[in-house]
């Protein structure tokens, strides 16, 4: 079910790939080592031959040094900034999952929530480490607790020209219906229109579609659209016919 956030008009991928090289380039291959006989020494000579025709090869790595890289670079120093706004809020933190251990903590949130995989047999360690993906994890740190603990996950990657795509949203299970999923969506409204996006597209569940409505996003499918409009027209009837 695809929904967007229409409201957000005022106004995701894993980190980049890295090679050993970061120039992009690859020496020429060496000679493999061979036996010491004639035809051995044969072998490694044609071998030879044939890759000195090359003195390098150049790589081009999606997501380092492109466009990918420098959206999601802009993308998570404007989460940075506009993390600022938990901090009157004392026991929450926001951040973006860069560390093995927040991405652990996204995963289970996220199992925990039965998204074992999407359309298509994609994995969730495939969308959170996808290049193209960035995750954002809030914290909540009771009072009474010696640690904080990770309450809300969400997935995200950025579309051109102004859409953002919410991959995956997931709550604590302990911790469903106390406002922190709701907070975490008000929070990626707020970076799309830093950013400069004007929609965020969310293809979710059917037994999610009460929420996000809730947050003010509509159905994409104009069927839906219409099967809603009509529902709401039937119970405004039956409440005033009552």
């Amino acid at each position: 079910m695809g929904l967007e956030d229409g409201r957000s008009a005022s106004a995701a991928a894993s980190r980049p790939h890295r090679s050993r090289n970061p120039s992009g380039e690859l020496p020429a291959p060496a000679a493999p080592a061979g036996p010491s006989s004639s035809n051995g020494g044969a072998a490694l000579a044609a071998g030879g031959a044939a890759s000195s025709s090359y003195e390098r090869i150049g790589l081009k790595f999606r997501g380092l040094n492109d466009d990918a890289h420098r959206c999601n670079a802009e993308a998570r120093e404007a989460i940075g900034v506009l993390a600022d706004m938990f901090d009157p809020l004392g026991p929450l933190e926001l951040r973006v999952a860069e560390s093995e251990a927040d991405e652990l903590e996204a995963l289970k949130l996220y199992r925990d929530m039965n998204h074992l995989s999407l359309a298509g047999g994609i994995t969730c360690e495939q969308v959170i480490r996808h290049v193209e993906s960035t995750t954002v994890v809030l914290y909540y740190k009771h009072p009474e607790a010696d640690a904080p603990i990770c309450v809300t996950a969400a997935t995200f990657s950025l579309r051109p020209p102004s859409t953002m795509m919410l991959r995956l949203l997931a709550t604590h299970p302990r911790m469903t219906r106390k406002g922190f999923a709701r907070l975490t969506v008000h929070f990626l409204k707020e970076l799309c229109r830093a950013l400069g996006k004007t929609q965020i597209l969310v293809y979710t569940y059917p037994s999610s579609a009460s929420f996000y409505k809730a947050q003010h996003f509509q159905h994409t499918n104009p069927h839906l659209q219409r099967a809603d409009a009509l529902a709401a027209a039937a119970a405004a009837a039956a409440s005033g016919g009552g």
